[in-house]
């Protein structure tokens, strides 16, 4: 479970102010709002990777001495990808910092019919490749927290349905899903709640969770 306090979020302007809302586990979150409203500051903060600018995030389920890190992952988009690595070299680094079951590897060139592509350079795939390797790192983690940030960019339809049938899956493990997508109701629809920002405002299925 996420628990956010009074949470504040500051770029050029101000993203989000005050918000305190809670997020289970088990639960696939749906994040909407326009460009540059602060979806991938949001997503970073949950994750560990950026401090908010007031207020609190904790995470009330994990062991004694766990880090966010530990079981949150999130990999924002494929620029931040190393063109000259292969989608393979990133599935295996991403297992092995995770010390997961090296099976997730090959579960996950498959279930991305990645297996003509996944052993040549990063710099010769096309955007939607290069998607589904950054899908395929997530299937590679024992994560329980997945955070992903337009994760059907440049996917065809049967890639879309696939990863819908993924986030099924992994709502039946227990894990929480946070994605953000422009796609509107396309894949929202498995969603079972709806975050949306409106600066300063974040809404939690409708309701402003502004103090």
């Amino acid at each position: 479970m996420i628990i956010v306090k009074h949470i504040r979020l500051i770029a050029e302007h101000t993203l989000i102010s005050d918000a305190s809302f809670t997020l289970s586990t088990g639960k696939i979150y749906g994040l909407s709002a326009p460009n540059g409203s602060g979806k991938s500051t949001l997503l970073r903060s949950l994750a560990g990777l950026r401090k908010s600018d007031g207020g609190t995030i904790s995470f009330s389920d994990l062991p004694s001495q766990t880090s966010i890190k530990e079981q949150c992952f999130y990999f924002e988009n494929s620029s931040w990808l190393d063109s000259n690595l292969t989608g393979y070299d990133y599935l295996n680094l991403i297992n092995h910092l995770w010390k997961a079951d090296p099976k997730h590897i090959e579960e996950a060139i498959t279930t991305w019919q990645m297996q003509d592509f996944i052993n040549r350079p990063i710099k010769k795939y096309s955007l939607g490749m290069k998607q589904k390797v950054i899908l395929g790192m997530y299937q590679a983690t024992d994560a329980r927290y997945w955070l992903f940030d337009e994760p059907t960019l440049a996917l065809d339809k049967q890639s879309v349905t696939t990863f819908l049938n993924y986030l099924s899956t992994a709502r039946k493990k227990n894990k929480m899903v946070i994605f953000s997508s422009h796609a509107g109701d396309e894949v929202f629809h498995i969603c079972d709640h709806i975050l949306s920002i409106t600066n300063p405002s974040l809404f939690l299925d409708g309701v402003n969770t502004n103090a």
